[in-house]
């Protein structure tokens, strides 16, 4: 994502199903399968015209009694009345609905397999939340980058529970400063720091930051998770709490994304969009999509603040394998100038010990030009390895794009002689003329990224600027090292999300 417009340059889910032909749902169920799915449609079809046809008697019949037609209770009672009667009693849940859950019909499998789950599914977003918390304090100068907390225990009560750090085991993180907080992810800073804010405070800058509202986005689907984040009023002290680092409130990837994105690019948040124009069959461009400027959340001197908290994490933190391209082979890119902040936060409920991990990142973080957020949903693997999947996905990520977007290390010669605005819109991912294939309709090379066309304009002191980078004895940072650790919010009786609490917007597919 551009954090400097909001453009969204790729968005990519863990369902692949063929575009150019999406209702083929054979790779994902066996013909049985989808011959009961086919039956359920039929079935919940039949029902509905049954149901109709039932309430539209008893309608008439109230009518002719003269009495009351329209009560929402009896109507309810009606239907459920009905249901129970119904030979299809046993496809019907408590309200006599159709129990999709139970009984998916294709359509329901369907709409889950084409669902984007970066615009529609919500999750707590762990550790990365605490991005918001800290710019929050910065502009409200209740903190600076300075100020120190003491995590000598490595938990902190909250009335009657305790609520660890990830560093419990280890005996806390010791005094600590807030940009150190933001690096190691000290639960108990933030905590602290969420007390400074208070719920007032706290709950208008996650306003601010757009949580618990759809961004906007140019895609079916979206959920705002509104219901999901508590009011000031329902924050109370361990709400606020676990609140302040990331947990008991929902938010969806693209809302995360717009949000980190404001919180680095000077403090201005953006509305998300995909589309950048629109082209008639020969090419000529028929609309132009420009960037949305939604409002200002934080100065431009806290975002500063903010940026440098984000890249001494990932030279001195938790957010150690940005860096690093090829754990195996140990690849690092050594001089790349990255800032970022992983998240593990503990799913619902609490006793099935189930985490999601993410990782979001942006380069280069001194001037940032593309965000890149990944997300993993109950990674199956050692506990053990807390965030580190995520990590070194993202490093892999970051070595594929890097030229793309420009993005050179500090140990090349001519680095700053790149201009990052000289590139227009259409050479801003990619030069040629067609990805695939040329003006005669014949296969195409590949196109040549921007950044490499921009090097051979240079000096280029290297042929090969990746040279430098591969160093096979390079200490990849251990993530049961004490000093890199991942983030995993390991908390006791953490609270529950609001009692409200819809998994998406019911028009949300």
């Amino acid at each position: 994502m551009d954090p400097n417009t909001g453009a969204i340059k790729a968005m990519v889910t863990d369902t692949d199903y063929d575009l150019n032909n999406p209702n083929d749902l054979s790779s994902f169920y066996t013909d049985e399968e989808l011959a009961t799915f086919a039956d359920n449609e039929v079935k919940s079809e039949e029902y509905e015209k049954y149901l109709e046809k039932e309430q539209e008697k008893l309608k008439e019949q109230a009518e002719a009694s003269k009495e009351k037609a329209d009560d929402d209770s009896s109507n309810t009672q009606d239907i459920i009345e009905i249901a129970t009667a119904s030979p299809y009693a046993a496809y019907l849940n408590a309200k006599g609905e159709w129990d999709h859950s139970a009984y998916p019909t294709t359509t329901d499998v369907q709409n889950e397999i084409w669902r984007n789950g970066i615009i529609s599914n919500s999750f707590e977003p762990g550790s990365t939340g605490k991005v918001l918390t800290y710019a929050a304090a910065i502009e409200e100068g209740l903190i600076t980058e300075d100020t120190q907390f003491d995590d000598s225990e490595g938990y902190l009560n909250i009335g009657r529970t305790m609520v660890k750090c990830h560093n419990y085991a280890l005996g806390g993180c010791g005094i600590i400063d807030a940009k150190d907080a933001v690096a190691q992810s000290c639960n108990v800073a933030f905590m602290e720091i969420g007390k400074l804010l208070g719920p007032e405070l706290f709950v208008k800058y996650q306003q601010l930051h757009n949580f618990g509202q759809k961004t906007g986005i140019d895609l079916p689907g979206e959920a705002s998770c509104e219901g999901l984040l508590y009011t000031a009023d329902q924050l109370g002290e361990i709400e606020l709490a676990t609140s302040a680092f990331g947990q008991c409130y929902n938010v969806t990837m693209i809302q995360m994304a717009a949000s980190f994105c404001a919180d680095i690019n000077g403090g201005y948040y953006y509305k998300p969009y995909t589309v950048e124009s629109i082209l008639d069959q020969d090419g000529n461009v028929v609309e132009s999509v420009k960037p949305t400027l939604v409002r200002q959340i934080i100065s431009e001197e806290t975002s500063a603040t903010v940026r440098r908290a984000l890249e001494y994490a990932v030279t001195n933190g938790t957010v150690y394998g940005v860096q690093v391209a090829d754990r195996e082979n140990g690849v690092k890119m050594d001089g790349y100038d990255f800032g970022g902040k992983t998240g593990t936060a503990q799913k619902l409920p609490r006793s099935e010990d189930k985490y999601i991990i993410s990782l979001i990142s942006a380069a280069p973080i001194s001037s940032p030009q593309l965000v890149l957020y990944v997300v993993v949903d109950e990674y199956e693997g050692n506990d053990e390895d807390g965030s580190a999947p995520v990590q070194y996905l993202s490093g892999r990520l970051w070595y594929a794009i890097k030229d793309y977007i420009g993005l050179y290390s500090e140990l090349d010669a001519d680095v700053n002689d790149y201009d990052w605005q000289s590139a227009s819109p259409s050479d801003d991912s990619m030069s040629g003329e067609s990805l695939f294939t040329d003006s005669e309709g014949d296969d195409a090379a590949l196109p040549v990224p921007p950044a490499v066309v921009a090097k051979e304009q240079t000096d280029a002191a290297a042929e090969n600027p990746d040279e430098n980078i591969i160093d096979p004895e390079a200490a990849i940072a251990d993530p049961a090292d004490a000093n890199a650790a991942p983030d995993s919010n390991d908390v006791i009786d953490l609270p529950a999300q609001p009692d409200v609490q819809p998994a998406a917007d019911a028009n949300a597919q």
